[in-house]
Formats: structure tokens, C-alpha cells, sequence
């Protein structure tokens, strides 16, 4: 499950057939001249490298960790070639009987990386849910423990939150993207740069805007209509969100979806612990939010202890002018795109509390805690899809197709959490966020449709930052600029500003699929990739 460069399974993986395998296999001991027992049945095929011994990818040459592997490689490639020039090419049952070896070990070993990799997306989805049912458990059970007034301060807390987490979801995505390149290239000196010049970035651009907001906290409270405590640890809660979203993009690109599923469930059962026992207390809104606080403190220490070796690696990096500026361009882009997801998604509840009567704020909260039902499946797919598309492309291989997946499973999943919600609002409301928000079944059904569209959204979004294609961005910031006007212009009350978030969503949803025909129409094709 977690994946490194040297074993078969992971070569069979990343687009190598089990002759290149032969080459970087400890069975054989490192690079093999065809020495090995599967050396000798197997060698290695000319057409997997080129003159100077890099690895070939669908037309494209990898380059490797360092160039004498590069020239180590060349020397085998050398060495078998010459001993097959000079066997004679006879048809004789033990050739027969080798050459059927080769397939059945290439195809056992397709085999075995296929389970790898569906063992590994299983195992995030299955914790994404664990950790999903614990927040959701965190939010059914504050819905009855605080009053409602307080419980729509806690929401709109969650959205400023939401709103930070995804705005330093960029680190994570962009981390999470280049990390999976210099994997699949096996470029590990590249990834000990890149992981020591942006672990001190991140912290250092984390310091300023955190420290900004503790200091603003007196002023910017009244505006947001918060308790300045409140935004105090809003603050706190920005500076853990950076680290915390780029050892997660670590954890995602390196394929360490072990560690990544934990990185999530203890996260969210640390939020549920915390967050009731100090509301049980008698701190209230204020012990809630420290709960979600402290649950950001626990995802730090858990994701640095696998990342731990990959720290002390890369402590003495050597600084590369040209790679600074590729992930630089590369992290500009993908924050806007992240930024605006991040706006588009959460204005609403953190306007809602400013701008809503107080029953009017109650019930569109609860209408959100019901509506997160729905980005469930969304939330680990879509850290699959950006890993796949990544790697994929990192390859020259066909990222569509789980592109389609992703969007067939969320339709297939989240579509039957939305129709439930259209069918039977009143009941499922009931039971989610009690009968003191009995406005939320009115609101609900639109809502979730809206959801629905925004978490097939983040699907595209995934798929766009995985290809490098970044123009989505604009389309991005356009929605944003639109809904932020929408929704000041609109009536002050929640079925208005439902109205707005979904009429909103449909237009972003097919702008999208507008974006992803345009793209799939202007890719080159794999002939002109291949020649």
C-alpha cells in the first residue's frame, strides 16, 4: 500500500512491463545485465528505453533519479541486445516455453498492481467515510446540544473554516501532484528540494496572514457578527490548516494512502471528542470550535511521523533555480483555482449569519449540516482522482477514464442522498438535525441539489489540476464575482439565498463541461505524443 520506487509491483504500476522491471528489481539485486533468473527468461526490451538509456513512457523519456542510473541502464540494455544479436532466432519448444513465462509473469504482475492500487483506493474511500461519519456525528450532535442562534454562529465558524481549509487546499493539491511526478519518474533528488524549499515557504506564508487575523480579531468580530475569541482561534486554526494540507499532499502524491486514510478518521474522531466533552463542560460554542481546532493540532503530528525520513532527507537538498520556478507558477495557478472553489462553496454560510433573521440563520444551517450528507463520497474521490490523473498524465496515459469513474460513482451515491432529501425532506430532517429546525425541510431539497453539483464540480476541478490545466481558474473567479453579487442583491431570507446557490452551481456545472470539451478537443493526439 505504500508504494516506493524499487519494487516490482509499483514499476508494473507506473507503466513498466516486467522486462523493464528486470532491470530495477531487488530480486535481481538491483540493475541486472540479464544474469538473474528472470533476466535470463525475460530480457529486457529495446523499445522500452532509449539511445541514452532513459526510460521511454508512451513516447515520452522519463528522466531518471541520477545519470549514472541512467547509464547503468544503458549498459544492460547494451549487453542484452548483443547476446540476442547474436543467438540464432530458432523456433524450438523451450523459447516457446520461455516466452510464455514472460506473459504470465507480465500479466501476474499487472494483476498484483491492479490490487494494489484498487486496495488502496478502497482503503481511502472506506476511511474518508469513517471520518466523515465521525464530523457528521460532530454536527448532528452539536445541532442538539447548542441553541440554535448558537449553533448558526458555529456553522458560519465551520464555513470561515471550510473556507481556509480550501483555500490551503491548493498546497495540498499542487503537493500532492508534483510529489506524484517525481515519484512516477523516480526523480528523488527533485522531490528532497522540492519538499525542503516549500516545507519552510508554507510555514512562513502561514505565519503572516494567521498572525494578521489574531491581531484584526477586535475589529473584524463585530463585522462577522463573532465573538472575538472566536476569530482569535480562526486564526490559530489558519496557521495549522497550511502544514497540516502539505504533509497531506505529501501522504497523497507518495501513495501513502495508509497513513493518509488515518490522517483523516483520527482528525475527525479528535473533533468529535474534544469539541462535546468541552461543550459538555459548560464552554458552548466557544468549546466546540476549540474541539475543530485541536482536531487540525492531532492531523499534524499523525501525518509527520510517516513523513519523518522524507523530512531528514531533504535537509540537505541542494536549492534548483528551474524547478523553484515551475512549482512556484504551478502553486500560483492552482490557489486561485482552490480559492475560488473555496468562495464559491462556503459564501453562503458565512453570509447567511450576517445577513439571515436569526430563525431564518438557524434553518439554513441545518439545511447545510444535512447537504454535507452529500459530499461524502466526493471527498475521497476526488483525492483518488487527482492522484490517478496526476500519474496518469505523468505518463502519457488516457486520464479520462477515471475521470468518468469518479463522476459515475459520486452520480451513482451522492445522487440517491439527493433524490432522498427531494422525496422525503420532513423525515430526514427529523432525524438529522432535530425538530427545531423545522424550516430546513423546506430549504433542503434545492439545497441538495445544489451540493450535488458543487461535489461533481470539485471532480472536475481534480481532474483539471491533475492534467495541469489551469484555465478553470477564470471560470472559477467569474462564479465567484457572480454569487457574491447574487447574493447581496437577493431578499434577506434562506430560500432566496437557496435559489442563488443553485442557480449558481448549474451555470458553474456546465461552464465546466463546457472547459473539458474545449480542452479534450485541443489535446494533441497520441500518435504526435508517441512520434
Amino acid at each position: 500500500m505504500n508504494a516506493t520506487a524499487q519494487s516490482p509491483t509499483n514499476a508494473a504500476a507506473a507503466g513498466l512491463s516486467t522486462e523493464a522491471i528486470a532491470l530495477t528489481s531487488p530480486m535481481s539485486g538491483g540493475y541486472s545485465n540479464g544474469t538473474s533468473a528472470y533476466g535470463r527468461w525475460c530480457p529486457p526490451s529495446p523499445r522500452r528505453y532509449t539511445s541514452s538509456g532513459s526510460l521511454q513512457m508512451n513516447g515520452r523519456n522519463g528522466s531518471g533519479s541520477a545519470p549514472a542510473a541512467s547509464a547503468m541502464r544503458g549498459a544492460a540494455l547494451a549487453a542484452t541486445t548483443a547476446a540476442a544479436a547474436s543467438a540464432t532466432p530458432r523456433r524450438t519448444a523451450g523459447a516457446y516455453g520461455r516466452r510464455l513465462r514472460c506473459r504470465q509473469m507480465d500479466r501476474a504482475a499487472a494483476l498484483v498492481a491492479r490490487a494494489t492500487t484498487a486496495r488502496a483506493a478502497l482503503w481511502v474511500l472506506v476511511a474518508t467515510t469513517i471520518a466523515n461519519l465521525f464530523g457528521y456525528g460532530y454536527q448532528v450532535v452539536m445541532a442538539r446540544l447548542l441553541r440554535p442562534d448558537d449553533y448558526a454562529i458555529l456553522t458560519s465558524l465551520f464555513g470561515i473554516l471550510i473556507l481556509e481549509s480550501l483555500a490551503a487546499q491548493v498546497i495540498q493539491s499542487a503537493t500532492a501532484r508534483i510529489a506524484t511526478q517525481y515519484r512516477v519518474r523516480d526523480e528523488e533528488a527533485a522531490l528532497h528540494v522540492f519538499v525542503r524549499r516549500w516545507t519552510i515557504r508554507v510555514l512562513v506564508g502561514a505565519t503572516a496572514p494567521a498572525l494578521l487575523v489574531i491581531v484584526l480579531a477586535p475589529a473584524v468580530a463585530p463585522a462577522l457578527s463573532l465573538p472575538t475569541s472566536l476569530v482569535v482561534l480562526l486564526g490559530v486554526a489558519l496557521w495549522l490548516t497550511a502544514p497540516l494540507t502539505f504533509t497531506g499532499g505529501l501522504l497523497q502524491g507518495l501513495a501513502r494512502f495508509g497513513w493518509f486514510g488515518w490522517y483523516f478518521i483520527v482528525q475527525a474522531a479528535a473533533r468529535l471528542a474534544v469539541g462535546v466533552a468541552l461543550v459538555e463542560l459548560g464552554f458552548g460554542v466557544t468549546g466546540a470550535f476549540i474541539g475543530a481546532v485541536a482536531a487540525l493540532a492531532v492531523g499534524v503530528l499523525v501525518s509527520i511521523v510517516p513523513l519523518t525520513p522524507l523530512f531528514r532527507s531533504a535537509r540537505g537538498a541542494v536549492h534548483t533555480v528551474e524547478l523553484g520556478r515551475e512549482e512556484t507558477r504551478f502553486f500560483l495557478l492552482a490557489s486561485v483555482i482552490m480559492l475560488a472553489y473555496a468562495a464559491l462553496t462556503n459564501i453562503d454560510s458565512v453570509a447567511s449569519r450576517a445577513l439571515l433573521p436569526a430563525n431564518d440563520a438557524g434553518a439554513y444551517a441545518g439545511a447545510i449540516t444535512m447537504a454535507k450528507i452529500v459530499l461524502f463520497a466526493p471527498i475521497a474521490v476526488g483525492f483518488i482522482l487527482l492522484e490517478r490523473t496526476a500519474r496518469a498524465q505523468a505518463k502519457g496515459e488516457d486520464t479520462d477514464r477515471p475521470l468518468f469513474i469518479a463522476l459515475a460513482f459520486v452520480l451513482l451515491t451522492s445522487g440517491a442522498v439527493t433524490v432522498a432529501f427531494i422525496v422525503a425532506p420532513g423525515p430526514f430532517a427529523s432525524i438529522i438535525v432535530g425538530a427545531q429546525y423545522p424550516k430546513a425541510a423546506e430549504l433542503i431539497p434545492l439545497y441538495a441539489v445544489a451540493a450535488l453539483l458543487n461535489a461533481l464540480l470539485s471532480l472536475w476541478i481534480a481532474h483539471f489540476i491533475g492534467r495541469g490545466e489551469m484555465r478553470v481558474g477564470v471560470l472559477l473567479a467569474i462564479a465567484v464575482a457572480v454569487e457574491a453579487g447574487a447574493i447581496a442583491l437577493a431578499p434577506r431570507d434562506a430560500g432566496s439565498l437557496v435559489r442563488v446557490v443553485l442557480g449558481v452551481a448549474a451555470v458553474t456545472q456546465v461552464a465546466a463541461l463546457a472547459t473539458y470539451a474545449w480542452e479534450r478537443a485541443h489535446r494533441p493526439s497520441r500518435a504526435i505524443l508517441a512520434s
